[in-house]
């Protein structure tokens, strides 16, 4: 089955670093696509950093996450399925990663899932692996 961005979702990816934009790009397009998928967030702004971290869903105060940048070194996907979020389904989020994994090492851009993270499981999270270094370039 073939899947495509909603308007949305393709407006919350533009927000994003280009190795995102042609990796999410790349997966949703690819015949092992394993569901539909959103984009949740891109860019995180003050206010939506705090109220991630608030909540516990982040551990990361502004400017201490990957989503606080322009363009933005993480994007947060989650499955869509029935025309809804499918927040609960755990082993879907699972396929998605490994299909995002997978389409990642096929084109060679270094991702971490943060279904992975050892500190608090966030399962909609991808990150450009080497974010922090391309964060120290722009303070250069």
């Amino acid at each position: 089955m073939t899947y495509r961005l909603s308007k949305t979702s393709f407006s919350r990816l533009e927000t994003c670093h280009r190795d995102l934009v042609l990796l999410v790009e790349y997966a949703i397009n690819h015949e092992d696509c394993p569901c539909d998928f959103t984009v949740v967030c891109g860019v995180r702004g003050r206010a939506a950093q705090e109220e991630a971290f608030n909540q516990g869903n982040s551990k990361a105060k502004f400017g201490k996450s990957p989503h606080n940048f322009s363009p933005s070194y993480a994007v947060d996907l989650s499955p869509y399925v029935g025309g809804g979020i499918a927040w609960t389904d755990t082993d879907l989020f699972r396929k998605l990663a490994d299909h995002m994994k997978a389409c990642a090492k096929e084109l060679g851009i270094l991702i971490t899932w943060g279904g992975d993270f050892k500190s608090i499981v966030d399962m909609p999270h991808y990150e450009l692996t080497y974010w922090r270094d391309m964060k120290k370039e722009l303070a250069e």
